[in-house]
């Protein structure tokens, strides 16, 4: 179980950051955005850069759980975090 203590949130943060990195599989972003829109104030906190990255975002098979995921994360971002995710939507918006 990797939630819990601090020692397995880090290892579960790095596990994360691996995958926003390496990941190229659809299918891999979907269930982790489904997953984070399930748990938004633990792990969906952590897959926050999800939101940041524009292939997630306009990928025909994660914007319905990306869009879901963000109404959930949404209200418990800190300001910065907000204006940030707003700013990546809009430059999404642009390019589609």
């Amino acid at each position: 179980k990797l939630s819990g203590n601090s020692i397995n949130q880090g290892k579960l943060a790095r596990i994360i950051n691996i995958i926003i990195d390496k990941n190229q599989l659809a299918v891999i972003w979907r269930r982790l955005l489904i997953a984070g829109t399930r748990f938004p104030d633990t792990l969906g906190m952590q897959l926050l850069p999800l939101l940041w990255g524009v292939k997630v975002l306009l990928c025909d098979d994660t914007t319905v759980q990306a869009g879901e995921f963000i109404r959930k994360i949404y209200p418990l971002l800190d300001k910065n975090n907000k204006i940030k995710t707003q700013g990546d939507s809009m430059k999404i918006m642009i390019k589609k």
